[in-house]
């Protein structure tokens, strides 16, 4: 009943720093073999589907060093259900620690343990370690997440996989939709390093069918055995074959990118590629602009590159993805100052400040990009609206923070409107900066 289990253990466990790079936070943490005797002992307890996970879903399973008394806490504390996740709401949100106080179980020279948590609170980091422990103990495969919110703050929430008739299932708590949080990193213990969050739920999707992607995965383990001794034509075909088994599968997809990049793939097929890249990662953005610069690289025109990322880019902002849009309209824009282009260019970047502008982590390097090239075109007055329209979309505050992103548009408006000679509009702008400190540091006091 334990084989996927064995695995999992051994591909993370042949090299124990990885397995331990995540951190211990738990004081007396569990020795491999305890951790493996949990699952084995507590079996008819624990989540019904764990047996029958691929092993590479439950390599968090093996790479937990909770301690085996904190386990049997979580355990006597909560049983198993699909949503067990939630426990992350079960945490009393400590306030007073998000303003930079000392925590109550510090200060009572309490240790960092499951039950202290549950006791005392904590803030989302907590939540998000608590959440993921209580599901690993009762052998569901999780992960604490972390990213950075619309407003430029950090926030940290779980994932866990379960499942149901139809599948497996990835499930969230904590990641609220208001933040708009595009990407979040996770700590992969099987390579020992972090790991896009949507990477992993591309792999549920992969391993959905195991054998498909066992098959997969070792034409993949060709290429990566093979390297350069493997002859680039031969290279692509194994690649493909990997896809045929498993049209999902990453691995094959960047390599095959890579491929495309260096030239070993004519331009149709790199054409049909593409739209089956599409097709198969629709659901997954992030895994399609991943690959998408390679795929580009096959089309030795940058014309005929700008025009891809022009397509891609629509796509992105019809799902709803603007962050990705926002990147490939700084490569567009890269190429057309490049090529000398700077009306184009110009028009351009005051287009993607309308679409993309708000989106908090690209807003300020689109609004520096359009400044720059409508300098050069001595039109600088152009910049001013599409920039105040972009801030105006921006989150300015989130759980007493500011976001850093608005202060570097706005600071950017200011600046430009100094140079513009409108001193009274310059400041205004850093009236506005300096209210909205002002009313953040009040919540401090």
């Amino acid at each position: 009943d334990f084989e996927r289990l064995v695995v999992a253990f051994a591909v993370v466990w042949d090299h124990p720093a990885a397995a331990k790079g995540e951190g211990v936070l738990t004081p007396k943490p569990c020795a491999m073999e305890e951790a493996f005797g949990w699952y084995v002992k507590n079996r008819k307890e624990l989540s019904p589907q764990f047996t029958e996970t691929p092993w590479r879903l439950l390599v968090p399973l093996a790479g937990d060093l909770l301690a085996l008394e904190e386990r049997a806490w979580a355990k006597q504390r909560f049983n198993y259900q699909r949503g067990l996740g939630g426990v992350y709401a079960d945490l009393a949100y400590d306030f007073k620690k998000l303003k930079g106080e000392t925590p109550q179980w510090v200060k009572d020279g309490k240790p960092y343990t499951l039950a202290n948590l549950f006791k005392y609170g904590g803030v989302c980091e907590d939540q998000a370690y608590f959440a993921k422990e209580v599901c690993l103990t009762h052998g569901m495969p999780a992960w604490y997440i972390y990213g950075e919110t619309n407003a430029g703050v950090a926030h940290a929430w779980v994932g866990w996989i379960d499942r149901d008739s139809n599948g497996f299932l990835f499930l969230e708590h904590g990641r609220y939709k208001e933040d708009k949080i595009r990407l979040g990193t996770l700590y992969d213990p099987q390579y020992g390093k972090e790991a896009s969050a949507h990477f992993m739920e591309l792999e549920m999707r992969m391993w959905s069918d195991e054998a498909a992607c066992e098959r997969a995965d070792l034409f993949a383990r060709v290429c990566r055995e093979f390297g350069d001794d493997l002859a680039p034509k031969a290279r692509v075909r194994v690649l493909k074959q990997a896809l045929k088994e498993c049209p999902v599968h990453r691995g094959a997809w960047l390599g095959l990118a890579e491929a495309l990049g260096e030239g070993h793939v004519p331009k149709g097929e790199a054409s049909e590629l593409w739209e089956q890249a599409q097709q198969a990662m629709g659901d997954f953005p992030d895994s399609t602009c991943a690959v998408l610069r390679g795929f580009a690289k096959a089309f030795p025109e940058k014309r005929e590159q700008f025009e891809i990322f022009e397509k891609s880019c629509k796509h992105y902002l019809e799902q709803q993805r603007r962050d990705l849009a926002g990147k490939l309209r700084i490569d567009q824009l890269d190429f057309l100052v490049a090529q000398k282009e700077f009306a184009k260019a110009a028009e351009v970047a005051v287009k993607a400040l309308a679409e993309c502008g708000g989106e908090s982590a690209i807003t300020p390097e689109l609004a520096r990009r359009c400044v720059d090239i409508l300098r050069n075109l001595k039109q600088l007055d152009r910049a001013v609206e599409p920039i105040k329209t972009a801030a105006s979309r921006l989150p300015i505050l989130r759980a007493y923070q500011i976001n850093t992103n608005w202060i570097e548009t706005m600071e950017l408006l200011r600046d430009l409107h100094k140079e513009l000679g409108q001193v009274d509009f310059a400041a205004e702008v850093q009236g506005r900066i300096d209210s909205n400190v002002k009313n953040l540091m009040g919540h401090f006091k």
